[in-house]
């Protein structure tokens, strides 16, 4: 993001997929302390899936 002159600052909507959404919330405190100091004020969507597929297909 620096490379392109953005920062976490400039992060309107933030989607969140996790697989474990428990887990997530026991590391809120830390994801979204980060991004408060940074000045992100976001919307979003946390989203709990059962997996998520990592492609390797470069097609």
């Amino acid at each position: 993001m620096a490379a392109a002159g953005f920062s976490f600052a400039d992060i309107v909507r933030l989607n969140i997929y996790v697989t474990d959404v428990d887990n997530f919330f026991e590391n809120y405190d830390t994801f979204i302390g980060c991004l408060a100091e940074a000045g992100c004020r976001h919307t979003g969507s946390l989203v709990g899936v059962a997996r998520l597929n990592i492609s390797t297909s470069t097609a």
